[in-house]
């Protein structure tokens, strides 16, 4: 066992090696949870999850869960990428993670979501890209952008283009943004009747070059992480919500 953590920290097709054997106490959260889900013991990653949430910050909810979504979990999903990327990750074993993290990330939006958000079409939209690993990341961000109020939805990365269209064309959709970079997807979403404004959060290296490309596409703000999307869109709901009070009060 020795041996094989050793090959897993210098060898980094192998990383997962150490990050599945290697001693859990010197291990960061993240690699902690990433650790247990590889090792399929779901009972630990639940309960880390949870715990991190009661006990970090257990006087503030919305500041826990935002640790644990930005701290934890986050990290966790581009470790997945990464190691299915380089083949270090079997499609299977990502889409059995991916259905655990999944699983929390409902159960604690479902827990910390304001009640009257739950019957109301969604000021904004989550659009994954390509594959389930951007789904699991919208959800993540819905998850924390609802549990601070805001009215948003996710959009499964298994429908058809004409079913995408069909609900990012909502009347009450104001903004749109889609998790990881997608040029074709950019500009079918913006050519929609209800003119959303489409903001893109470019998952890996942003140059220049890339982020022309997509606001050339429709593209009307390219951010760099998750969270810089979070940071844009809480306060972009925020009005929204504001110029619908004062609609529905003129009205």
């Amino acid at each position: 066992t020795v041996c094989l953590v050793a090959l897993g920290e210098h060898v980094e097709a192998l990383s997962f090696l150490s990050r599945l054997l290697g001693s859990e106490q010197r291990q960061a959260p993240h690699l902690l949870l990433y650790q247990r889900l590889l090792a399929r013991d779901e009972d630990g990653a639940t309960s880390l999850i949870e715990s991190h949430v009661t006990e970090v910050e257990p006087n503030d909810l919305y500041t826990a869960t935002d640790m644990l979504a930005r701290d934890v979990i986050s990290p966790v999903l581009s470790l997945i990428k990464r190691d299915a990327i380089m083949d270090a990750l079997h499609e299977d074993e990502k889409n059995r993670i991916l259905g655990l993290l999944n699983a929390r990330i409902a159960s604690l939006t479902e827990s910390h979501s304001h009640a009257d958000l739950k019957k109301e079409a969604p000021r904004i939209i989550l659009c994954p890209a390509a594959d389930a690993v951007d789904e699991t990341a919208a959800n993540l961000l819905a998850l924390v952008l609802k549990a601070g109020g805001a009215s948003c939805g996710v959009i499964s990365h298994s429908l058809l283009a004409s079913e995408v269209n069909a609900v990012a064309s909502g009347e009450r959709t104001r903004l749109i943004n889609i998790v990881s970079a997608a040029v074709r997807l950019c500009k079918r979403l913006s050519s929609l009747q209800n003119k959303a404004e489409i903001a893109v959060n470019y998952w890996g290296d942003l140059s220049d070059a890339n982020k022309a490309t997509l606001e050339k596409a429709g593209a009307r703000r390219v951010v760099k992480s998750l969270w810089d999307a979070h940071d844009l869109l809480a306060p972009l709901d925020q009005f929204y919500k504001s110029q619908e009070t004062e609609i529905s009060k003129a009205s």
